[in-house]
Order: structure tokens, then sequence, then C-alpha cells
């Protein structure tokens, strides 16, 4: 597939109040256990079960997470293998102001790059970005949209592309309710151009299953078991000082879970594994040169309490 072709840019009911008085002291007692009974019945984790989930957006609540990813990047050059391993550990806030908007930044940041031919690995400093805001328009179902990103440093930009952080971080829910077996799909895309002059087009098709429940902390979860097919093109904004550009493709699958916690709307973990192929293209001075890749990860993140 050709990402820059499909991307288009990248009461309960019952008798009215006034009828009680005509009803025998029986049928108003009965009456009367039925709507305490409907009310239990609401509150119950298997009517949270029979209702659509949506993430809680109260404006003031703010939640922060621990998120770790780890990533290889294997490739075949003419001189030999190389592999290229990233590390990206940060705990971030999510505050929601109105509606469907939220602000976000990130508290804590650690990047580290290692294996890069003829480069010493690489700890970029983190600390320009920190409590720097970002802005975005959050749907109830997991659709989110980042309208302002913070400045990001080129050399953060080489190792970690946060101007996406958000654009999946949060699992998409479900119109219909969360039972078990209980399956959905969703499509997504996006394009963004990077601090270090890399464009991005990616495309994700996702499909969910619901497991069941479980616990975490003492919180009642469901568990989704998550399957993605993705298709990345990664290319250089303009040519490199050398004249050559180079461009990136790759596709693939991830797998992993999510837990979300109906009674109060949040996502308290997520779990993924993903592995990719495809190959780095470079061309200049009227030559071409294709370097096969693999590119494998490991992420995760969890709410924390």
């Amino acid at each position: 597939m050709n990402p820059r072709r499909r991307h288009p840019g990248v009461r309960p009911r019952g008798r009215p109040v006034a009828m009680w008085p005509e009803l025998g002291r029986a049928a108003r007692v009965a009456a009367r256990s039925f709507i305490v009974a409907a009310a239990a019945l609401a509150l119950s984790p298997a009517a949270a079960h029979a209702q659509a989930p949506a993430y809680r957006r109260a404006p003031g609540d703010t939640l922060r997470y621990h998120e770790v990813t780890m990533s290889t990047v294997e490739m075949r050059a003419a001189t030999g293998p190389v592999s290229v391993r990233t590390s990206h550990d940060a705990r971030i806030a999510l505050a929601f102001v109105a509606a469907d908007t939220a602000r976000a930044w990130v508290e804590a940041l650690s990047l580290s790059v290692a294996g890069l031919p003829g480069q010493a690995d690489r700890r970029p400093d983190t600390s320009a970005l920190l409590r720097q805001p970002y802005t975005l328009v959050f749907g109830a179902r997991g659709e989110v949209e980042t309208v302002r990103t913070p400045e990001l440093a080129a050399e953060i930009a080489q190792v970690s592309d946060l101007s996406a952080e958000f654009t999946d971080f949060f699992p998409r829910l479900p119109a219909g309710p969360l039972t078990p077996g209980a399956t959905w799909a969703d499509t997504a895309s996006h394009e963004t151009t990077n601090a270090a002059g890399r464009t991005v087009i990616a495309q994700r098709i996702g499909s969910y299953r619901v497991r069941g429940d479980s616990t975490i902390a003492g919180e009642r979860v469901v568990v989704v078991e998550l399957r993605t097919a993705s298709e990345i093109a990664t290319g250089t904004a303009a040519p490199r000082a050398s004249g050559a550009t180079m461009r990136s493709d790759l596709e693939g699958e991830e797998t992993g879970t999510f837990c979300f916690a109906p009674a109060t709307g949040r996502l308290v973990e997520r779990r993924r594994t993903g592995r990719l192929t495809g190959a780095i293209t470079v061309r200049g001075g009227g030559q071409q040169l294709s370097i096969p890749q693999t590119f494998t990860y490991e992420s995760r993140i969890e709410l924390i309490r």
C-alpha cells in the first residue's frame, strides 16, 4: 500500500405519579419495590456491561500514566547488519478542561538510542520539554486529535516522535456494551512532520475482542484483546546535505491487551508488541539503494494511582 495515496493529506417508565393514589396498597408496595430493584440493577456490574462504555472527561480530572517503549530496528546493509535500539520512559499527565478538550504534559522523560553506525550511544536532554503543554480534542470513545504540541528539539525528535504521542495512546472503545466476546474494529490514519524534518504517514486498522473481567489494584476492569495491522511511511521533508532523499516503508501487525474500568471511565493499562518489515530507500546522484529492515517493539502504559 502507498499510504500517501490512501491518506487525504496524513425513567423508568410506569404510571404517572398522579395515578398512584388510585392503586391499592399492595400495588404501591410492588411498584416501589420495582423502582428500588431497577435502581440497584442500574448500579450493578452487569448493567455497566449493558451500556456503551465511554472515557470519563470531567473538567478538573487529572490522570497520570507511566509509559515505557523499547524498540529495535534491524537493517541488512551492504556493509553488514545494523541494529539500532531505542528506549522511551515517560511519566505523562492528562487534565480535562471542558467538554472534549484536554491538556497534557510530560512530567519526566528518559530517551536513549544505541547502535547508530559510527555514533556513540545518546541520551538527549529532555528537560526543556517537561511540563510544556499539548492541547487535545478527546472524544468519549477515545478519538484523540492533537491540535497543539510543544516545541520539540531535533535531537529528541530523532529518537522518539513525541508530536504523535497521543495519536493512538487511548484504545478505541466500541459503540456497544463491553460484554464478553464482543468485537469491534476501527481505522485511523495520520500525518505528522516532526522537528527533525521527518514526515510520517501512518494507517492502522484495529480489531478488538472482549476477553472478560479482571481486577487491578482492587478495581474491576474489562480486559480487551487488540490486534492492529499497520502501515507506516517515513521520509525526509527535504533532501539531506548530501542531496540524497531517504524513505522508510514498513507494514506489519501488533498484538496486545488493554484494561478499561467502566465504573470510572479510565484506561488502567495497555500492553502491546509489534513487528513490522519493509525497506529503507535512499535516492541520490541518479542511483537508488534499498536496505531491508525489521522494526520490533514492546510498549506498556499503566495508570499511576
